[in-house]
């Protein structure tokens, strides 16, 4: 087993709860000199979450901080290990009222297993408290409150399940039953089962998915009367205060985190380490309006979560209602999410990434002249040799390889 290896499982493994094989594979990753730099600290800071001993989570945290000096986990937790005892203690805010559909139940677990070693190689979540950013002193503000309960059946926030990444949650984007989650919660199912109450679920369709924005559209034969309100600004103050919503789960408290990081401009992020779910409940601000959807996407360095800009969620239905009206009912591509054309009339593959569509697994697939314009394949001069229409490279025709007539 590679060191490498070794951290992977052994994060694993504290993951899952068992802190005795976690702290034996660190240890024996780090017996391996070639584990240096940011990884090396890394295992560090994980063995120091799992050492009982003070005086050894000390040592741990500045041998982290000698291999990667920028290490900002490290700093925080010595800085909380080093400082004087607290003589008082902050009062729990008070918990906000409940939201749309929201009823009292047992947390969904998280999934043990992290999907890959991405996930995995991830630095040890901050130290307690959960309410402010490891570091900062300002003062908090009084935590974010939602909306009034709704009238009896209309749901605003639902579960997602049946993906391969466990139970998630969505909430109503339009009135007509469009659910907006995660591409991480239904992963390439092209339905899943959304859950609007204990008792009441409906099968919903996946219409749509943006895998680069980790958006994803499910149609359920459902209408709601009223929506959340969505902020209508896409900008998130720095240190803001935020309240995450998981359907049937604990709420989740956290912040705008302040970082110097240059990210994607859909992507905000947060001071939030753990979710109860696979992601994909509303996230709002503390005027009671969504700013965005919390997802599982973790920096590779970084335990934190991030959100998605709701701005960047409406136009991602912005964009799946413009396909639509260019060419109606198109057909969903479960790898890499776009909304076919060319399958309606009854091409066999995805003219985005061209993949074999779902229709077209089992039957019998031959070339078809009708469907060269939804390929691209008649926008180009016909090669001489062949007759194909695919274009040409240096000279060379796409399909057979040979060179076409001058002018070519």
């Amino acid at each position: 087993m590679t060191a490498y290896q070794s951290v992977q499982q052994g994060i694993q493994a504290i993951q899952a709860g068992n802190p005795d094989e976690g702290r034996r594979l660190l240890r024996y990753a780090l017996k391996d000199p070639t584990l240096k730099g940011r990884l090396r600290a890394t295992t560090l800071n994980w063995l120091a979450r799992v050492t009982a001993d003070r005086d050894e989570k000390i040592s741990l945290l500045n041998e982290a901080l000698a291999v990667d000096p920028g290490n900002d986990l490290a700093e925080e937790q010595l800085a909380e290990l080093l400082s004087p005892p607290k003589t008082r203690t902050r009062p729990a805010p008070p918990p906000p009222p409940d939201l749309p559909g929201d009823t009292a139940a047992q947390p969904m677990p998280m999934p043990n297993t992290l999907p890959g070693i991405a996930d995995a190689m991830i630095a040890p979540p901050p130290p307690t408290p959960v309410y402010e950013p490891p570091g900062t002193t300002r003062p908090l503000t009084s935590p974010p409150v939602a909306q009034p309960q709704p009238a009896q059946g209309d749901y605003y926030i639902v579960g997602v399940f049946d993906g391969p990444n466990g139970p998630g949650t969505g909430f109503f984007l339009t009135t007509d039953g469009i659910v907006v989650t995660t591409r991480f919660v239904i992963g390439a199912r092209e339905s899943v089962t959304v859950e609007m109450e204990p008792g009441v679920r409906r099968v919903g369709q996946v219409l749509r998915s943006f895998p680069d924005m980790d958006v994803a559209l499910v149609k359920v034969d459902q209408g709601v009367r009223e929506l959340l309100t969505l902020s209508p600004v896409d900008d998130i103050p720095e240190n803001a205060g935020l309240l995450v919503m998981p359907y049937r789960a604990d709420r989740v408290y956290g912040r705008r985190r302040e970082t110097g990081r240059s990210m994607a401009p859909h992507l905000f992020p947060t001071d939030i380490v753990r979710l109860p779910d696979a992601g994909g409940g509303p996230v709002f601000n503390d005027r009671q309006q969504v700013v965005g959807m919390i997802t599982r996407n973790i920096s590779s360095s970084s335990a934190y979560v991030y959100g998605v800009h709701i701005a960047a969620v409406r136009r991602c239905l912005d964009i799946y209602r413009y396909e639509q009206c260019s060419v109606q009912n198109r057909v969903y591509c479960t790898s890499c999410g776009y909304a076919s054309a060319a399958a309606t009339v009854g091409g066999f593959y995805c003219e985005m990434c061209g993949t074999v569509m779902p229709h077209a697994r089992d039957q019998t697939r031959a070339q078809t002249p009708n469907m060269a314009s939804w390929y691209g394949e008649n926008t180009f001069a016909a090669c001489t040799q062949c007759g194909a229409r695919v274009g040409f490279y240096d000279g060379l025709c796409l399909r057979c390889g040979r060179a076409g007539e001058p002018g070519f």
